[in-house]
Order: C-alpha cells, then structure tokens, then sequence
C-alpha cells in the first residue's frame, strides 16, 4: 500500500514538473498554467479590489439633499486609503502574466496566440485597478 502512494506521489510530481512549462501547448500544461493564472491572480486581485470598494461604501455618508450616484466613486483623497490593496492587486496580476503567460513573453516575436485564456482577464483586472486609482494614460495603455 505504502508502495503505490510512494509511486502515485512521484507521477504525481513528475506530471506538475512537466506541465511548468510555457512553451508546450499541450493539456496539462494549459490547465496547469490556467488555474494558476485563474486563482493566484484573477480571483485574488478582484477580491483585494471588491473588499477596499466595500469599505470604501460602507464608509461613505450619503447627502439626500443632493443628486445620489448609482456607482460612486472614491475622489483623489478617498482613493489614497485603497492603494495599498490596488497596488497588492495589480502585483499579483502582473506575476501571474509573467509566469503564466502561454507561449511566454521572453522570446514576444515567437509569440502568435495566448493559450491561457485568464492572461487576458489579468490584464482586464489591471486596467480596472488603474481606472479606480486615476491613472488614466496607464489605464488606457493596459487596456489597448
């Protein structure tokens, strides 16, 4: 019994070794570097920037004298206490590009197609972190 856990456990990470890598487009990587990308960078960022709206909403004090927006908005000094969760956010997201990024971004002329659908997510995500900290011309970059 203790043989086939000690033989299932060496397949099991000889296969996650294989599928570190970014090159191959085969289906254990794509999954591997898919998930990863998914829940190391994706998940993560949008929850740390959800979290700092949420206080941010639930700080805020309304005035019914005056129009309510439907989505409001931090101003330039509200904004200052969500930076170190938009910038923890856009940290991640920018790891998991480089990490994950299917063919990978050291050799961009080889690259054609991304196999790693949450790459472009990642990328979404930045740019929704820079719209919320008001840098604008980054934002527009991220975005095109």
């Amino acid at each position: 019994m203790k043989d086939i856990k000690l033989i299932l456990l060496i397949a099991l990470g000889f296969f996650l070794v294989n599928a570190c890598s970014t090159e191959k487009n085969t289906l254990i990587n794509r999954t591997y570097h898919g998930i990863n990308a998914h829940y190391n960078g994706y998940f993560n960022a949008n929850e740390l920037i959800r979290q700092s709206l949420e206080t941010y909403s639930a700080s805020r004090v309304e005035n019914y004298y005056e129009l309510i927006p439907i989505d409001p908005l931090p101003n330039e000094t509200e904004i200052i206490g969500m930076y170190p969760a938009i910038d923890t956010a856009i940290g991640k997201c920018k790891k998991v590009i480089q990490d994950h990024s299917m063919p990978s971004n050291d050799r961009p002329a080889r690259k054609k197609d991304e196999h790693n659908k949450w790459i472009d997510e990642n990328w979404i995500t930045i740019g929704r972190a820079l719209y919320y900290k008001r840098e604008y011309k980054k934002h527009i970059e991220y975005y095109n």
